[in-house]
């Protein structure tokens, strides 16, 4: 199996939970996965701190998914989706309609490569809103990756997975 990182669990993992000054062993586990993965945009959005841009460089350089044909063609089968499914009002469609959001990118290059995302965003959430709610917040990315059958998993989880011991 292989994994395809959100940046919002670098961000939580990184700022709450593994510290690098304390669980650096961790920071090294994770970059040393083959079969862990970065897409482009999520690339791009890690610019702070300035440890965790480095490490980010560093660590999947060489394994960063660009999108490619494939990765397009899902992402507008993403965003037509998002859009015609009667959930989000316009502002939260709105959000994801940026070219740079990383989130509908993550869900098109999982569902074209068959990859699991690692994520906390709607992580323990009710999933979807109710049809015709028009919630004006941005989708979550666990919703739409279960609408298109594409599996998710928190960064905890996936230490576990991986067998990480410190």
């Amino acid at each position: 199996m292989e994994y395809l990182l959100d940046s919002n669990s670098l961000f939580d993992a990184h700022e709450k939970w593994y510290q690098p000054q304390v669980f650096n062993s961790l920071w090294d586990f994770i970059g040393s996965k083959d079969c862990i993965k970065m897409g482009q945009f999520v690339f791009e959005e890690v610019q702070y701190p300035e440890d965790l841009v480095n490490w980010t460089k560093n660590s999947f350089k060489t394994r960063l998914l660009i999108p490619d044909a494939s990765v397009v063609n899902e992402y507008n089968k993403v965003m037509d989706w998002i859009k015609q499914s009667g959930y989000w009002a316009t502002s939260g469609i709105a959000e994801w309609e940026i070219v740079e959001k990383a989130d509908p990118w993550l869900i098109a290059t999982a569902m074209a490569k068959n990859l699991t995302i690692v994520t906390l965003d709607g992580i323990g959430r009710s999933l979807l809103p109710q049809v015709g709610m028009k919630v004006k917040k941005e989708p979550k990315i666990v919703a739409v990756a279960q609408h298109f059958n594409v599996k998710t998993i928190a960064i905890y989880d996936l230490l576990e997975v991986l067998h990480y011991s410190a």
